[in-house]
């Protein structure tokens, strides 16, 4: 199972429905990415500032997983 396959059986599962073709997200799952998106970005700030490699490591995995959320929310 790659990468994106999880991420979305993950979201299905949360009850979230994939599209089957391109489509702009609603306003609530773009404003979902992009705020979580901007929390994640900041912890990596915040990580790499204090010199933190293992937190600065999971901010990195949890931006690819919020990044494969916006290709589930568009198809």
């Amino acid at each position: 199972m790659n990468y994106f396959r999880k991420i979305f059986k993950w979201l299905k599962l949360a009850g979230k429905k994939p599209r089957t073709s391109p489509t702009l997200p609603s306003e609530s799952e773009f404003e979902f990415w992009y705020n979580f998106m901007i929390e994640e970005l900041n912890e990596a700030r915040t990580a790499f500032e204090k010199k933190d490699l293992n937190k600065l490591i999971d901010a990195i995995i949890d931006l690819h997983w919020v990044h494969a959320n916006l290709v589930f929310f568009t198809g």
